[in-house]
């Protein structure tokens, strides 16, 4: 072959490139067979979200409610995976706008859905990271000026040194 050597991959490699999620395979599986079905890929979307929403909640569960006090790095975890939810949810409603030959009910049918699950996501962000929340404000209490407002010296004030 031109004087040039090949050189097979090795089992690992070939299992590691073989080595596909089911998510992956789902997804690509759903393209193959309605290569230009966008709703069919935004149900596909969905699903994964609802399925990550659960996940969450499972999260939630072990790392918040039943611990008698969250650790401040759980805590922080689980206000950036609900970050994450809820941008991705928000996401999805804008995306529902963008597909054509859907009727206006059938879009608002699917937005309450991606609302209810969003409603949910919001409330456990106001039960864990609101106001409200005590052990929240005492982890905040250091990075807080008097009027309850962040500081940071010389970036907020307008200070550059």
């Amino acid at each position: 072959m031109n004087g040039q050597t090949v050189i097979a991959p090795s089992p690992t490699q070939v299992r590691e490139r073989a080595d596909l999620t089911s998510r992956d395979v789902r997804a690509i599986t759903s393209r193959l067979t309605r290569p230009r079905d966008l709703l069919g890929e935004w149900k596909a979307e969905f699903d994964e979200w609802i399925s990550a929403c659960q996940e969450f909640r499972d999260f939630e569960n072990e790392h918040l409610v039943a611990p008698e006090t969250p650790a401040p790095l759980d805590l922080r975890q689980h206000r950036y995976l609900l970050f994450l939810l809820m941008a991705r949810g928000e996401r999805l409603a804008l995306d529902l706008r963008e597909l054509t030959g859907l009727s206006d009910e059938e879009v608002a049918k699917r937005t309450r859905h991606v609302d209810a699950f969003l409603d949910n996501l919001k409330l456990a962000w106001v039960t864990w990271h609101g106001e409200d929340n005590p052990a929240h404000r005492e982890l905040l209490a250091p990075f807080l000026g008097s009027n309850g407002c962040a500081t940071a010296p010389g970036i907020l004030d307008g200070r550059t040194n």
